[in-house]
Formats: structure tokens, sequence, C-alpha cells
């Protein structure tokens, strides 16, 4: 991209692709770690630069709260060329990983034409959303930057947790995780640990046959 460092380049393509990865963008240490650097302070000073050079945005929760960061649409311009299968979401308990997709499906755009430039999406596991038609081994596309409403199904982030899809309530300071199926129990949490992702556009079954 015009006007970073070759440096710049390499943090933010690394932060791209670690958001594809595990649904969330990464931290300044998980930076440091991920590129070899011996000092957390380097990678906070690249994540600074991307910020000023309109590559990301910072929100700041206060001192000793955690800090949202979020692509522009210039970065994700330049990097989502396409719509690829980012990995699974849990549909089940909360869980502190996503599993990894090798696999990518080129032209998803004239496949599933309600996508939009910066979508995801993400393989359902679980059955904690059953009752909403929401089925293991589904696609959840998922949209990011929209403000949710209460009862919006999303794709959430929990600190420390994990990472699941569940309707979202916010009740004060305090976010409200809902199953749809009596089997999971709905859970709380206070609102600064809860990143919601995206809100749940569609979920579709795509079928794969062997080829002739």
């Amino acid at each position: 991209m015009k006007q970073l460092s070759e440096r710049q380049y390499t943090v933010l393509k690394f932060m791209w692709h670690f958001h594809q990865q595990e649904g969330r963008c990464p931290t300044g240490p998980e930076v440091a770690r991920g590129l070899g650097y011996q000092s957390y302070t380097s990678a906070y000073q690249f994540i600074e630069a991307l910020q000023r050079k309109g590559c990301i945005d910072i929100q700041s929760y206060g001192f000793g709260r955690p800090y949202a960061i979020r692509f522009t649409d210039r970065t994700v311009r330049h990097f989502a060329q396409s719509f690829p299968v980012l990995g699974s979401i849990p549909a089940g308990p909360v869980e502190d990983s996503f599993d990894d997709i090798t696999d990518q499906i080129s032209e998803l755009k004239d496949l599933l034409p309600m996508i939009q430039q910066g979508d995801f999406l993400r393989v359902v596991r679980g059955d904690s959303m059953i009752n909403d038609r929401i089925m293991p081994g589904q696609y959840a596309i998922v949209r990011p930057g929209i403000q949710p409403n209460d009862g919006d199904i999303c794709a959430v982030w929990v600190e420390g947790e994990g990472g699941t899809l569940k309707r979202i309530f916010r009740e004060g300071s305090r976010i409200r995780l809902v199953p749809s199926n009596p089997k999971y129990s709905e859970a709380t949490y206070p609102a600064d640990k809860v990143i919601i992702q995206g809100i749940l556009i569609a979920s579709v079954n795509i079928w794969r046959f062997r080829e002739r």
C-alpha cells in the first residue's frame, strides 16, 4: 500500500491474516510474538503508525481496559479481493479458538450475491442455534461494522474465553448471550469484555460433490 514502509505493511498484513484466522485483530503482544520482535513497544509503535496513516482505527476503553482495532475501508478494499472462508465458529459453549480452514472458495460473490465487501464466512460448529435453523456445517455469513440491535444474532468474542455465535441483548453495562437451543444456558458478561465482530446476515449450506 502507498505511504507505508515495508515494515509497516508487514505488520498490517500480519494483522489482516491474524484476523482471518482468529476472527479478531491481534493485540500488541501478539503482533510482537508473531513477527519476532523483542519488545512489545515496537509492535505498539507500528500499530499507532498504521492508525496515523489511516489503515486502522483504534478505540480505547480507558486505562487498564482493552482496546478494539478496526480495519478502515482502505485496508478492507486492499486485502478483500475475494471472500474466503475464514474458519469455523462455535455455536455451542464459548471456545477459546477458531479452527483454521485451508480451502477457499473463489468467485464466492457469484454464488452468494448477498455478500458485500468486508463480509466474512465461518463454518458453524455446534447446535446451540438450531431453533433459528442454524445447523452445524452451515456457512455463517457475518457482516462487521454494523451496530446490532437487541436480539440480533452476532459473532462475538469474549475476552479470556473465546468466540461464539449467539443472540445478544444489552443490559446496562453487561451483554447477555442467548442460545436458541434449550439445552444451552444464557450467559452474561461485562460489556467491556465482549467484542461484537459482526451481525449474522445469512446461513447457507454449500454442498461439495466429487468431481467427475
